[in-house]
């Protein structure tokens, strides 16, 4: 029922169905072995990749595990050009994180049995505190969206942010949000989707692919999709 609501939402006037398909099988072949994974669905600009991934992404979300009848998938849209204000990408990626989170809340049911909310749960938890760990850090600007001083100056601030690998350690922080993705990876496979690259300054947009090197390679049972 779920799938039909969102199919009905938007009409395929381009047949797309059957590369949408083969997408999320790909993603299903990957989930069932927990591979970690990333790959690019390639197209010239305003030929619809947006549509080709909100429509795998609905698809993902009305996929259900067999065993535990819980969402398969947890689902990230990152939207790079929405979110390109911010200096430093890794925060940009973070504050997307905990908007999907939000809508996640959103969808839960007070008719939801314990074993269908527990894995949104755990993922609250775990971006909760990945958002605290950046805020911590005082890495570019604040995820909660309150600057720490607000008597510092915008110049400030963003030389802090170019010089917090040697006064916070970068590579501490990264690999604390890398050890929280991956318990929330241990209850469901985790699909982080890259959008709007090609709207974003070639600059912001090779420091978008580092950060998200940084922060997802190598982790078992998230897969990263990019739309370029």
């Amino acid at each position: 029922i779920r799938e039909v609501i969102f199919m009905a939402d938007k009409i395929d006037l381009l047949n797309r169905k059957n590369f949408i398909e083969n997408v999320t099988y790909i993603i299903h072949s990957l989930s069932e072995n927990k591979k970690g994974c990333c790959f690019a669905i390639e197209g010239e600009w305003g030929t619809g990749k947006t549509f080709v991934i909100e429509e795998i992404e609905n698809q993902l979300k009305a996929t259900q595990s067999e065993k535990l009848v819980d969402d398969k998938y947890f689902v990230f849209h990152y939207n790079c050009w929405k979110y390109d204000y911010y200096e430093e990408p890794s925060v940009a990626i973070i504050s997307a994180m905990l908007t999907s989170i939000k809508e996640y809340e959103t969808m839960i049911n007070p008719k939801f049995d314990e074993i269908a909310c527990s894995s949104i749960e755990v993922a609250c938890e775990k971006i909760a505190e990945i958002a605290k760990t950046f805020v911590k850090n005082k890495i570019g600007v604040d995820v909660i969206g309150v600057f720490e001083d607000t008597q510092k100056k915008a110049t400030d601030n963003a030389r802090k942010a170019y010089e917090f690998n040697d006064m916070f350690g970068f590579d501490q922080t990264i690999e604390k949000v890398r050890e929280n993705l991956q318990e929330i990876a241990e209850k469901e496979t985790i699909v982080f989707v890259v959008d709007e690259l090609d709207r974003c300054i070639p600059s912001y947009a090779i420091k978008v692919l580092e950060r998200l090197h940084h922060i997802f390679y190598g982790i078992d049972n998230i897969i990263v999709i990019m739309a370029v």
